[in-house]
């Protein structure tokens, strides 16, 4: 299973959902169930439930790449996407 990053304070920001939200529609829209979309991702079933709720996992990028293919987009457009989970958890990191 992949590392899940998460806040210490157990507060998500909005974002989070949002992107978990988008990645449902997305893959929905490319007629694929979830167990087909973690498959073709690499991931387990579990792993693809949780990005759809919003957890998003390690910010590798062969795993991004992964999940981006699977869902019909450029990696760029999932970049994107979860930028701002990389800026809030950037800032998480920074915190005392």
């Amino acid at each position: 299973m992949h590392a899940y990053l998460r806040q210490s304070s157990g507060h998500f920001p909005i974002a989070i959902p949002a992107v978990g939200n988008w990645i449902s529609r997305r893959r929905q829209e490319v007629g694929l169930s979830r167990a087909r979309a973690a498959a073709l991702a690499g991931l387990s079933h579990r792993d693809w439930s949780m990005l759809e709720q919003g957890w998003v996992p390690s910010f590798d990028e062969s795993l991004l790449r992964s999940i981006a293919a699977t869902l019909e987009v450029t990696f760029d457009v999932l970049d994107c996407a979860i930028e701002p989970l990389r800026i809030h958890f950037a800032g998480a990191d920074e915190r005392p």
